[in-house]
């Protein structure tokens, strides 16, 4: 009889802690819900590979090839999608079954991704000499030109412009002292002459970013890209109503460093003091040098520099623009 008790006694003791270790398992299962959704961008297009996770937690789930995700979460929990060039989003779940998102595009976020040959890479990731930058940089410095915009600021590029003609496209662009590059302007190669030329014509308000390729890189492109690649990224419409833009400016150039020249009276000095020294004697006599000392009728001095340059020129840049645009 007490054997028998033993053992009635031991069975109620594994029975109890199985009880124990499930019931907090069935809580947990009623307190889980599948939370289902779409993650798109602005312009209602599906983000894919965005990452869903749990608020605080390793839980976890990729949206798929159309944007679509499905996470098993508990009521209460808070949703945090995230990919990379968006801004992060949080949404609390309070039970509901289904939850869409549109993640906004991060501007500081795509500035860390520069375009490589036919694709894109995280800037962290690189491993060759490439350099980007973005077109708001761009815009910031008010340059009438394109290549003026990026003096300075990539490391390697040589910008020469090629005369002090105000509101001059003539540029001289070198990637590390060798030959002109090859341009490739949304996707379409040019080569270095005619790439050079509509380039250099672009308004900064037209360019979404500009990478540089400086090294074994710009293989991609062949034999043509052996003195290095400039890519170009225009600005293209979202969807949405049209948008009109204006940029203007004035610019005003003025000369620095000014020749300081000689009055007629003193070249004629000089001129006579070469041919003595040279052997061949004074090219204009004593009477004749007075005269140009005096300026008589006949004998005026012209300051030939600043007649030719102007105190001050202004020029004038305009940009008027359209951008809108619906599903294709």
């Amino acid at each position: 009889m007490k054997k028998y008790d033993s053992q009635k006694s031991c069975i109620s003791h594994i029975l109890a802690v199985l009880l124990l270790f499930f019931a907090p398992l069935s809580v947990f299962a009623q307190d889980v819900i599948q939370v289902n959704g779409v993650v798109t961008d602005d312009n209602n297009e599906p983000v894919i590979g965005a990452s869903v996770m749990v608020k605080g937690s390793k839980i976890g789930v990729p949206t798929d090839l159309d944007g679509k995700y499905s996470i098993s979460v508990a009521p209460d929990a808070v949703l945090e999608f995230s990919s990379i060039g968006y801004k992060t989003q949080y949404a609390d779940v309070s039970g509901r079954a289904v939850i869409n998102i549109s993640l906004e595009t991060d501007n500081t976020m795509l500035e860390q991704v520069v375009v490589v040959g036919y694709g894109t890479q995280k800037r962290q990731t690189l491993t060759g000499a490439i350099s980007a930058i973005d077109g708001n940089e761009i815009v910031s410095t008010k340059n009438t030109s394109i290549a003026q915009s990026l003096q300075g600021k990539i490391a390697g590029v040589q910008i020469r412009q090629q005369d002090g003609q105000p509101g001059s496209f003539s540029s001289s662009i070198q990637i590390r002292g060798l030959g002109a590059p090859l341009y490739v302007i949304d996707g379409v190669l040019r080569d270095s002459g005619d790439g050079a030329s509509e380039f250099q014509r672009l308004t900064a308000d037209d360019i979404e970013s500009v990478s540089v390729l400086k090294d074994g890189t710009a293989a991609i492109y062949g034999m043509n890209a052996a003195n290095g690649v400039i890519i170009v990224t225009t600005k293209k419409g979202n969807k949405g109503k049209a948008r009109f833009s204006y940029n203007g400016n004035v610019t005003a150039v003025m000369p620095t460093s000014m020749l300081e020249m000689m009055n007629a009276a003193e070249y004629v000095e000089v001129m006579n003091e070469y041919g003595i020294n040279n052997g061949t004697g004074a090219t204009t006599t004593p009477e004749e040098l007075e005269k140009w000392r005096a300026g008589g009728p006949g004998y005026e001095s012209t300051d030939w520099m600043d007649e030719t340059f102007k105190k001050v020129a202004f020029s004038t840049q305009h940009t008027l623009s359209v951008s809108g645009g619906g599903k294709m």
